[in-house]
């Protein structure tokens, strides 16, 4: 079960790491799995996923929910909410996989709030992706 989740995570990485329009906002290397030490924003992470069955009587498949943290350097949200769009507009156009079929990936909500030590805005989007094994 983790193969397909960890295919998933890969493609998304390298779909946003090689986007030149969310490059343009962030500038470049700024897309992470894990945030190193004393990087300010902005940047983008790779966050939490989950797996659950997504199996009928006749097929196997995977539910993904999976997040996406977005860091803003700016107090303004019209940052973090461009750049909210931008990884919106990248996953659900650009992530393919070859290991399996990546039946749906779609937007599911994105959260905006200003963390309280820093002061920046940060932003949370929630996807949801379906996954077949190859036919």
């Amino acid at each position: 079960m983790t193969a397909h989740n960890a295919a998933l995570q890969r493609a998304c990485f390298h779909a946003l790491a090689t986007d030149t329009g969310l490059s343009d906002l962030l500038g470049t290397d700024r897309i992470f799995d894990r945030v190193p030490e004393r990087v300010r924003p902005p940047y983008v992470v790779l966050g939490q996923s989950m797996v659950s069955d997504w199996s009928t009587a006749t097929e196997d498949g995977e539910a993904i929910v999976f997040f996406v943290h977005v860091w803003s350097k700016s107090s303004a949200r019209e940052e973090c909410h461009a750049v909210q769009e931008a990884v919106k507009r990248v996953l659900e156009a650009a992530v393919s996989i070859t290991e399996a079929d990546l039946v749906a990936l779609r937007f599911q909500l994105a959260d905006t709030r200003r963390d309280r030590p820093s002061g920046f805005l940060t932003g949370v989007i929630r996807f949801g992706a379906v996954i077949e094994p190859n036919q």
